[in-house]
């Protein structure tokens, strides 16, 4: 969404609205708003930062896929679409009615996830739940105490010993053969 600007305007967004933006990008923002234009939270400092000409990084975000996926089944799980509009079809895993929901169950990063909260036990040092084990070979008790890569966790709201009984997604909502 865009709010009094040309529809025809150049835009740019990011997966979520965390930034480190500079303090001219962000008097831009701000001076843009008083004058009653803005983007959708996702493109503000992606999009002013474009069409004022300033310089961008993208930091990736390691996330961790607890799957048995292959590069072209996440290619075909993600990037659904046409080039031009690779991800803005109903089939596409960010539609606004959540039906793909189940397939971040096992991604390290998203609100429906519940791998975050799993690892994060698991780092804690608190026992897995057999019911809900993250993939493959991972038996503690012959092989010790997981060691894990840097990556991006999403929030955690459970730090407690017992787990998160309340799921985003259900464990009978689980498919491996995602779309």
């Amino acid at each position: 969404m865009i709010w009094n600007l040309d529809e025809d305007i150049p835009r740019r967004t990011s997966v979520i609205t965390q930034w480190r933006v500079s303090k001219r990008l962000l008097r831009e923002m701000h001076n843009a708003q008083l004058e009653g234009q803005a983007f959708a939270s996702e493109m503000s400092a992606p999009s002013w930062t474009l069409l004022h000409g300033f310089k961008a990084v993208h930091v990736p975000q390691p996330i961790y896929v607890d799957g048995k996926w292959t590069s072209a089944e996440m290619s075909r799980i993600f990037n659904r679409g046409a080039p031009e509009n690779i991800n803005g079809d109903s089939n596409s895993i960010w539609n606004w009615d959540h039906k793909f929901d189940y397939l971040w169950y096992r991604i390290s990063f998203m609100f429906a996830t519940q791998t975050a909260e799993d690892l994060f036990r698991r780092w804690s040092g608190y026992p897995p739940n057999p019911a809900r084990h993250l993939s493959g070979e991972r038996d503690e008790p012959a092989n010790g105490r997981m060691c894990l890569p840097f990556m991006l966790l999403h929030t955690i709201k459970n730090t407690e010993p017992d787990a998160t009984s309340n799921l985003p997604v259900t464990d009978s909502a689980l498919q491996d053969d995602a779309i």
